[in-house]
């Protein structure tokens, strides 16, 4: 098995523009990782924005009455986004297997329609019939097949930097954004240039 440095303890660094690539972005070069656990995914989840508090204490409840659950569900969440990784960074002939995990995963995200009493009447309630402990992998996935599908697509580029390659949204007018953040990798990248003309002036 694969050892990574954990980072989980530092907050997370949501700059991706979309929280789908936010997610690719939990592990640094193949080597530092944030999910080293499922109660990490449930709180990167809730800083994500895909789970409240309530959400949050649910998951991680429910994930310390089942451990088996939970880690087989961290399995799933670590398969997804390699697979997600592949398609949009991976050889040519890994992406139809990456296609086949990510619609495998989605197969099991259904609802089930159920109608409630509501008030002096009756309403109709549209309930996620799914492994609980997937729910905000399930989320994650919507928005990736939604952004993958559509225009923005050719907007997904990844860190110019030496030791990064995270992946982002370009908003820029131009699509001229190199750095998944100017104040840190732009930076660095500006300091060894400048480095290296200084070398070359000697």
């Amino acid at each position: 098995m694969r050892e990574y440095a954990s980072y989980a303890l530092a907050r997370p660094k949501l700059i991706a523009g979309a929280r789908c690539l936010d997610f690719l972005n939990t592990v640094e070069d193949g080597r530092s990782e944030r999910l080293t656990g499922y109660s990490e995914f449930v709180i990167w989840s809730k800083a994500a924005g895909l789970v409240d508090s309530a959400g949050q204490r649910r998951l991680l409840a429910l994930a310390a009455k089942r451990p088996p659950d939970a880690a087989k569900a961290l399995a799933v969440v670590l398969e997804a986004r390699q697979a997600l990784t592949d398609l949009l960074d991976g050889p040519v002939q890994r992406r139809t297997p990456a296609m086949r995990v990510i619609n495998g995963i989605l197969a099991q995200d259904r609802f089930v329609l159920r109608l409630e009493s509501g008030g002096a009447g009756f309403r109709e309630h549209w309930a996620p019939d799914c492994p609980e402990l997937w729910e905000p992998l399930f989320v994650l996935l919507r928005e990736a097949a939604a952004l993958l599908s559509s225009p923005a697509r050719v907007r997904i580029h990844y860190c110019a930097g030496d030791d990064c390659g995270w992946f982002f949204l370009d908003t820029s007018r131009n699509q001229s954004r190199r750095w998944c953040q100017m104040e840190t990798c732009g930076n660095k990248a500006k300091a060894k240039a400048h480095y290296r003309r200084q070398r070359a002036s000697l």
